[in-house]
């Protein structure tokens, strides 16, 4: 029975990469199953952030997924990445593991929304491959409140967003809570000639010094928030994936919302951590904890991208034909990989009453 099982699988996943082959031949932007059929293409990886110095760019032969164990790597790759039409200064990155990888710098100003960046790639063997993309527009004066809500014995502060939305954001929208947890440790006061402790002469309450303090930023939230993102307008249903922010991991909740103008809005549910305050009589520790809003605004190219690969880790079902097959995004042209950009807005540090 286990080896019928297995024989009707490989079956029906072989079928399934058939017709994805011919679905992916017919498609501009749309590559194919798990990149199958990446052979003789160019593979550029860049998405940019607004703001930023500079970026990493990943230019090389293109790998199908069942040689992805032995890619192909070349050294005469010929590269130009523009700003607005002004070429940049790019330098192979020597950090990076692989010999395909450049950082790309902003030399002049910082890169802004609304600018229009252009990669033209070249590698021997594998041809030319182009594409370009608009940085986003940055989202302002984005509004929140907190709540603490108690339900039996779960509790999370609900954070409602929203932001006027006049279509000057491409629609494409990410969220991300970040936590800084901070501890102080307190010693009484005391009288250094007599040893006495002192008390606040109104109150009668101790008189504590600060003796030491540490913070730390959790990018890692306590649950994921895409499980807990309500969104209050039509679009895709939220997808959460890690992005790289302050050399933390931080799990970002991103969704579409096409409805144009009017505020965008909605609501984001944190499990959260109590302040906890102990009192050991002569000294006292005190461990506190702030949350930070963190909002994106994705190019279509960035989101699109971000959405295949989601989709392409969570549907292995897709590979014996029990789902649907899941593509991965592409706007290269005559290549296969990405050229996206996206804007962040953050909040200040919010301290929660209870």
């Amino acid at each position: 029975m286990r080896t019928t099982i297995s024989n009707i699988s490989r079956a029906l996943k072989a079928a399934v990469m058939l017709s994805a082959g011919a679905i992916a031949i017919s498609c501009e932007v749309e590559f194919d199953i798990k990149g199958q059929f990446a052979d003789s293409m160019v593979y550029v990886d860049m998405i940019a952030t607004a703001g930023a110095d500079s970026t990493f760019l990943r230019v090389q032969a293109a790998t199908p997924l069942k040689d992805s164990s032995n890619p192909v790597y070349t050294r005469d790759e010929n590269i130009e990445v523009l700003v607005n039409g002004s070429s940049l200064l790019m330098q192979k990155d020597m950090r990076r593991s692989s010999p395909s990888g450049y950082q790309v710098y902003f030399t002049d100003r910082k890169l802004l929304p609304e600018d229009k960046i252009e990669i033209r790639a070249e590698v021997p063997g594998s041809g030319t491959a182009q594409s370009e993309c608009v940085v986003p527009g940055q989202i302002k004066d984005f509004r929140y409140d907190t709540r603490i809500i108690k339900d039996g014995q779960d509790e999370y502060v609900r954070f409602n967003i929203s932001f006027p939305n006049d279509g000057e954001y491409s629609g494409y929208y990410g969220v991300a809570v970040e936590v800084e947890s901070f501890r102080e440790v307190y010693f009484r006061a005391y009288d250094e000639n007599t040893g006495d402790y002192l008390v606040d002469e109104n109150t009668g309450e101790n008189i504590w010094k600060l003796n030491s303090s540490s913070t730390n930023v959790r990018a890692n939230n306590p649950v994921n928030i895409g499980a807990d993102l309500g969104v209050s307008s039509s679009g895709d249903s939220p997808m959460t994936f890690p992005m790289t922010r302050n050399a933390n991991h931080c799990p970002v909740a991103a969704w579409s919302d096409k409805t144009g103008s009017g505020d965008t809005s909605f609501q984001v549910n944190v499990h959260f951590d109590n302040d906890i305050i102990r009192d050991y009589g002569s000294s006292k520790l005190i461990n506190k904890y702030r949350y930070r809003l963190v909002l994106y605004d994705f190019s279509e190219s960035a989101y699109k991208h971000y959405k295949s690969t989601y989709s392409l880790s969570t549907s292995d079902l897709s590979e014996i034909g029990l789902a649907a097959p899941s593509f991965l995004y592409t706007n290269i042209r005559n290549g296969v990989g990405v050229c996206g950009a996206y804007t962040v807005s953050e909040s200040d540090w919010i301290s929660l009453a209870y």
